[in-house]
């Protein structure tokens, strides 16, 4: 059985499940949990400045071993180096839009939601909609290239289904 790497990041749409996936691997394995969702948004729904957030990002990557889930194409140089294992969440569009739906009828009107900044409410809205409708054409290509530019060795996992996930997790010894 292959040993889990100490360094995962989970890549994928909004609504694939990355944070639930991430929280699984923390509770099997005890690695460090980072939501960069939690580390980004500030409340109110407001970014940081950019000079902070990479700062603050270097100083996550930098420690021994994590399990991290965001995208953030604008800190890919900064997390694929030190990342050992890419687990990219690949599924179909409808996946994740009834994803980002369950989780709105969950948490709407709270502030409860155990991955996301404090004073950011749950919403959906049109741009959100808009942004989960175009991933695959918009930010595919993104890590694809910033693979290959930063020449990652690591092991990746592509999952296009939840199903095809825990078989291509199993020889880790994770069950999802």
């Amino acid at each position: 059985m292959p040993k889990l790497p100490s360094r995962v990041m989970i890549f994928g749409c909004s609504g694939t499940g990355k944070s639930t996936l991430a929280r699984a691997i923390n509770a099997q394995t005890n690695l460090p949990l980072i939501h960069l969702d939690k580390e980004y948004w500030q409340p109110g729904w407001v970014e940081p400045e950019k000079s902070k957030w990479l700062h603050h990002v270097a100083k996550l990557v930098g420690t021994p071993s994590w399990v991290m889930d965001g995208g953030y194409a604008s800190t890919y140089d900064l997390r694929i180096p030190r990342t050992e294992l890419i687990i990219w969440l690949d599924y179909p569009r409808w996946q994740a839009l009834l994803g980002i739906f369950r989780r709105w009828g969950r948490y709407r009107g709270t502030l409860d939601r155990p991955d996301m900044g404090p004073g950011c409410p749950e919403k959906v809205d049109w741009e959100f909609i808009s942004f989960v409708w175009t991933f695959k054409k918009n930010q595919h290509a993104d890590l694809e290239e910033s693979l290959q530019k930063l020449d990652y060795k690591g092991e990746l996992i592509k999952a296009r289904s939840r199903r095809d996930l825990a078989r291509q997790l199993e020889p880790y010894g994770l069950v999802v």
